[in-house]
Parts: C-alpha cells; sequence; structure tokens
C-alpha cells in the first residue's frame, strides 16, 4: 500500500513486526478456567467469519478418538449469545459437543495458564494482520498449529505445522498428527521457537530504534 498506492521508496519501508506481552513465557501453569481440563487443543479466535472457528470445530470431529482422547479443543472468544449458539449447534450435529468448550472472555493470567497446559495451539484463520494467539501459544512453550495463508506462516516462522484453513480434512490432519506424535510436537516447537524471540519487546524495540535512526536525517 505505502509503495503502490502513496509511493513512498521501499527502502524507506522498515518491518520491524509486534510484540507480545513478557507474561507470555514457559512455567507451570495455574487455574484453568473452569470446564477445562490439561491437555487440550487451545484456539484463541473470534466471532467474525475469518477466524474460521466453525471450520476448526468440524475438522475436530473429523480428529480420529484414537488421536482425540478425552482432549478438549479449548474455544477462547468473548463471543455473543448468537455465535455461542451457533459454534454449540455445529458442535452437537459433529458429534463433538461434549469436547468442545468455548470459555468467553478471560484475561491474561487464565489465557497463560491455558498455554501452558494445552498440548497444542491452534489458529485456522483465513486472515490475519499478525497473529498474536500463534507467538503468544509459541512464546509459553506450546507449538501452535496454524493456517498456511496471511501473516501467519511468518509469525510461526516455520513451514512445519502448516495447514490449508479452507480444507478441513488438512486441519484435521494436522491436528490429529501433532496429537499422537510427541517427537513431531517437539521438533515444532524446537524450530518455531528458534524464532519467537523475534517478538520480545526488547527486539522489537531495538529494531525499531535502529529504523527510526536511520530514517533521521
Amino acid at each position: 500500500v505505502f509503495v503502490v498506492e502513496l509511493g513512498v521508496a521501499r527502502s524507506r519501508l522498515h518491518h520491524v513486526g509486534a510484540v507480545i506481552d513478557p507474561v507470555f513465557c514457559p512455567g507451570e501453569p495455574g487455574p484453568l478456567p473452569e470446564g477445562v481440563r490439561p491437555g487440550a487443543v487451545v484456539a484463541v479466535t473470534g466471532a467474525d467469519d475469518r477466524k474460521n472457528t466453525e471450520r476448526l470445530i468440524r475438522a475436530w470431529s473429523r480428529v480420529p478418538d484414537t488421536a482425540r482422547g478425552d482432549r478438549q479443543l479449548v474455544i477462547v472468544c468473548a463471543v455473543d449469545a448468537d455465535t455461542r449458539g451457533r459454534w454449540h449447534h455445529t458442535a452437537h450435529h459433529a458429534g463433538v459437543a461434549d469436547s468442545v468448550v468455548i470459555t468467553g472472555s478471560i484475561d491474561d493470567t487464565e489465557l497463560v495458564s491455558l498455554y501452558r497446559s494445552a498440548t497444542i495451539g491452534v489458529m485456522p484463520s483465513l486472515e490475519e494482520g499478525f497473529g498474536l494467539p500463534v507467538a503468544e501459544s509459541i512464546a509459553c512453550g506450546t507449538p501452535c498449529l496454524c493456517s498456511n495463508v496471511s501473516s501467519l506462516p511468518e509469525v510461526a516462522g516455520t513451514s512445519e505445522g502448516l495447514f490449508d484453513p479452507y480444507d478441513i480434512m488438512s486441519m484435521a490432519g494436522a491436528i490429529s498428527a501433532y496429537l499422537t506424535d510427541a517427537a513431531l510436537r517437539d521438533r515444532l516447537m524446537s524450530e518455531q521457537g528458534a524464532g519467537g524471540a523475534r517478538w520480545h519487546p526488547s527486539r522489537v524495540g531495538a529494531q525499531m530504534l535502529a529504523a527510526l535512526s536511520a530514517a533521521t536525517p
């Protein structure tokens, strides 16, 4: 946009990324939201269609019972009653209503505990400006699967753990693979964690200062 529409020289643009709150870090999980058990698949989503939550619920129903076990799909979202009802309806008709939990609004303390206690995170969005939940999950030491579109592969920092968000079976296959293979999760966490420091305030701040210094006449 800046280059094409506003005529700004590309050499004057500096990419510094976003910052995650330092509260998102590894550690022991604290109390979890009501009804949530450790070992869940955690998805921080939203009510709008681009968040792709209904496809995620349908994909969850396609994950084999041997992979799901007694795990829950925990959807973290401050959602209105109509959307909550629609998601519950989707989960019920997909046969997974007993393993889908919609938390409603929670604070960062609970969210950190959720990430730390989860087996994996998942972000199925069709479009994102950045994708903070991916970076936050990784920062808490939990690998995060995500869509292979928009900004999400860049935030994840690896081609591993990606899926086609328009394809329910692609999403279900990725979730199943990473739930059943601890070595695969460890490898993904190793690859994602290596790039996770990119979003630490000290690093992003240093990049911003460097960019401002370079722009100063």
